[in-house]
């Protein structure tokens, strides 16, 4: 079992010397890969403040705008504020269940870490399919603007 709970789960010996063995590149290279996922989770702020407006807000602002162009300001802004907070989100409970899920097969567990991996993949998968959404709304606004004549810059 990892020595260390609240840091960096690490792989226990008999499951790196499994994975070592592999043919399998995502088997082959899961440490590596679960490292650099911890990596990354260093490098986000260990609190996030939302930075949205709500409703009322948002409507305030945009009724205070002097411009089409702040109008656009103010509202892409905001849009782009819940993306970065739901990618932090996601991000977070993500690495969440990638700790007991490691922790687990470390002592030779097989249901809590298949549960919990399952729960990784189904995380994974709303998230592509909600990203994949946010990229074709994006195209849809790029050609309409550039249909318009509207030059996006980003």
């Amino acid at each position: 079992m990892a020595d260390n709970l609240t840091g960096f789960p690490q792989y226990a010996d008999w499951v790196t010397d499994f994975c070592s063995t592999s043919k399998h590149p995502f088997v082959r290279d899961s440490a590596r890969m679960i490292s650099y996922c911890f990596e990354l989770e260093q490098q986000l702020p260990e609190r996030y403040g939302w930075r949205f407006c709500d409703e009322d807000a948002l409507k305030r602002r945009i009724e205070s705008a002097g411009s089409p162009s702040e109008l656009n300001r103010i509202y892409w802004l905001d849009q782009a504020r819940n993306v970065e907070a739901y990618a932090v989100m996601t991000f977070w409970r993500g690495t969440e269940l990638l700790r007991p899920a490691i922790r687990s097969l470390n002592v030779h567990e097989v249901i809590a870490p298949a549960v919990v991996a399952r729960s990784l993949l189904e995380l994974a998968t709303v998230f592509i399919l909600n990203a994949n959404t946010i990229e074709s709304a994006m195209r849809m606004v790029e050609g309409t603007a550039r249909s318009m004549g509207v030059e996006i810059s980003g």
